[in-house]
């Protein structure tokens, strides 16, 4: 068994270790989210998801963390495959999500523009906590604006707020909902192509590590192999 150097085991340790509590931090945001709300069609994929990202995670920080204790070569490979593997998802998936934008953005714009939507906006807008009001104007929603629309006295006098005149001067939301929506989307998906490829980032700093330990360990493996045997030519000489 080679040698490392110290400081790059300890590291790569607290890397794989770090990785391994993102990891069940995923399964466990996975299984509070199956256990809060009935889940059906995209939702429970989206779960399913993060139990297999998560499991995904952990398991190969366990394998990195075992290969670098043990300063095996073959488990260290083992490791750089599968998390080689893993970055070539995440970077696949993070472009299609990333591709997908425009699309997106338009078949939440077609949604968000139907009458059955409209209402329901109108109806539970206080219970969805938006801070909008209309869905592209406030006057969509008639001359009597429901109470969610109402700004609270913090937000008054700024950009956010807008003064206007139904049945009485009103402090609204500035902002229609439909745009308002349409930003939160496009936020999430920013999020989630962030999520990937910063997975994809820490894979490959953690395949560098793993490569480095290998050669280290090749190394030193070479250094403390005996000299060749030459005992039958120096029994010629003397011939």
């Amino acid at each position: 068994m080679g040698h490392v150097n110290v400081c790059l085991k300890w590291l790569f340790i607290v890397f794989n270790t770090l990785s391994g509590i993102v990891g069940i931090v995923f399964m466990v945001l996975g299984r509070l989210a199956s256990s809060t709300a009935t889940i059906q069609g995209g939702k429970m994929n989206v779960v399913w998801l993060a139990y297999l990202l998560g499991g995904a995670i952990a398991v190969m920080s366990f394998v990195g963390v075992l290969g670098a204790i043990q300063q095996k070569t073959s488990v260290l490979k083992v490791f750089c495959g599968f998390v080689f593997i893993g970055m070539l998802i995440c970077v696949i998936f993070g472009a299609y999500v990333a591709s997908q934008r425009s699309a997106s953005t338009k078949e939440g714009q077609e949604f968000l523009s139907t009458a059955q939507f409209k209402e329901e906006l109108k109806t539970h807008q206080d219970m969805y906590k938006f801070e909008c009001c209309g869905t592209n104007h406030y006057t969509d929603w008639g001359p009597i604006l429901p109470d969610s629309c109402s700004c609270p006295p913090m937000y008054q006098g700024t950009p956010t707020c807008q003064s206007v005149w139904t049945f009485g001067t009103r402090y609204i939301y500035k902002e229609p909902c439909v745009p308002y929506l349409l930003r939160m989307l496009n936020t999430v998906i920013d999020i989630v192509v962030g999520i990937f490829f910063g997975l994809a980032i820490v894979a490959l700093i953690g395949i560098f590590m793993a490569i480095v330990m290998i050669l280290q360990i090749r190394s030193t493996n070479e250094d403390v192999r005996p000299p060749p045997y030459h005992g039958a030519n120096f029994s010629q000489t003397f011939v």
